[in-house]
């Protein structure tokens, strides 16, 4: 999972310090949060990339602050964990797959297994 915004890819931050940076970066920006997955059986490999496209609201740098304390989102894509408080720092998402956002892209592993010929859960 990485995050793209303005051309540029902002990995895990790994300090707060540096998730701060990146989310003064994005506040009142749109970014894209990109997974990709890869299925492979025998010699056969589904893959596929879920992009969602994020738009986050204007944040000043006390929410900023506050809400890095709050999650210490410092290990995390994008220095947000959207299963937490994350959430509150976004207008908007839009994206085929919701649970890419979190971790696992569920519906898109499903679809992958489905093209390797497991249709059983």
């Amino acid at each position: 999972q990485v995050v793209e915004c303005e051309g540029r890819v902002l990995g895990k931050p790994g300090t707060l310090e540096k998730a701060i940076l990146q989310l003064e970066r994005m506040s009142g920006r749109s970014h894209r949060l990109i997974t990709g997955m890869a299925v492979v059986h025998g010699s056969q490999i589904a893959q596929e990339l879920v992009i969602h496209h994020m738009n986050m609201r204007n944040l000043t740098h006390a929410e900023i602050r506050r809400y890095v304390e709050a999650d210490s989102p410092k290990d995390t894509a994008g220095a947000y964990k959207i299963e937490q408080r994350g959430v509150t720092l976004f207008d908007s998402i839009f994206g085929p797959d919701p649970s890419a956002i979190e971790g696992m892209p569920v519906m898109s592993l499903v679809r992958l297994l489905e093209r390797l010929g497991f249709h059983e859960f």
